[in-house]
């Protein structure tokens, strides 16, 4: 319905100019009757602002995303992988606390989230760097923010490892898990749409 309607409002607006043609022929008057003002924009900002401005749109959803999909396999994993394997009740009898096995568990899903994040962001950064650009935008990577894009991944890492694993933890089998684990994905990119959209 919405591709109709476009469709009808695009061949409405060619007969109301049509129309509207035809009256000011009438009346012996030119287009410039009806429009006394024409505003035309010319963006004058510098290239590495307008490359710094895509940058900030694309790279924050990127990388939590990249956060996202490092960790949640790995967490499904240690949690409804072992329930599944059967190999959950050999952790439990072994001589640890159960509060050592669980940061033990989201340690090791922080650190390979953190680890495959920051490979990408490495990948990022040289693919930007050779990437061909138009004049008007210099998409060059901020070399000199990455170490505090690297210490910015790292609360982000840890609580996307927290949520997956205690999301995971109720799922009974992998599949299961992953219908559990879905939702944090969706919300997030829903987020993101939203965020851009203002």
């Amino acid at each position: 319905s919405n591709d109709a309607s476009s469709r009808i409002k695009s061949l409405f607006d060619v007969y109301q100019k049509h129309v509207l043609g035809d009256r000011l022929k009438a009346q012996q008057l030119s287009t410039e009757f009806v429009r006394p003002f024409v505003f035309t924009s010319q963006n004058v900002a510098q290239a590495a602002k307008v490359g710094g401005f895509v940058f900030g749109m694309i790279l924050p959803l990127l990388f939590i995303m990249m956060l996202i999909t490092s960790a949640i396999y790995p967490a499904i994993d240690m949690t409804a992988g072992e329930k599944e394997r059967s190999t959950l009740e050999t952790l439990v009898v072994s001589p640890v606390s159960s509060i050592e096995l669980i940061t033990g568990k989201f340690l090791a899903v922080a650190t390979l989230a953190l680890g495959n994040a920051s490979l990408n962001v490495a990948s990022c950064a040289l693919t930007f760097t050779g990437l061909p650009t138009p004049a008007s935008m210099a998409m060059e990577f901020p070399w000199h923010a990455l170490p505090l894009t690297l210490l910015l991944l790292v609360p982000l890492a840890l609580f996307f490892s927290g949520l997956l694993l205690a999301v995971a933890s109720f799922a009974a089998n992998q599949k299961e898990a992953q219908v559990y684990c879905l939702p944090i994905y969706l919300v997030r990119l829903q987020a993101a749409n939203q965020a851009r959209a203002r």
